[in-house]
């Protein structure tokens, strides 16, 4: 799903690892930030790097990229 994710947004995902097991959800949000909280169910840490203050628009809204550190899994 989350590479999924990165080609439909554009967004680079950076990830060693993700909690085990199948997730079924339907995650819904106004930002790319709630939909991946909610499919990883809140069991990863998230970090957004965003465009520079040099952008401008709707885009500087959006991060670029996103890395997924590993948390409590249980």
């Amino acid at each position: 799903m989350l590479d999924k994710i990165a080609g439909d947004t554009g967004l680079a995902i950076h990830y060693t690892v993700l909690p085990e097991g199948l997730v079924t959800a339907t995650c819904v949000g106004t930002t790319l930030k709630q939909v991946l909280e909610c499919l990883l169910d809140r069991k990863a840490d998230l970090i957004f790097r965003f465009p520079s203050a040099s952008s401008r628009g709707i885009s500087q809204i959006q991060p670029e990229e996103v890395w997924v550190l590993r948390t409590n899994f249980e």
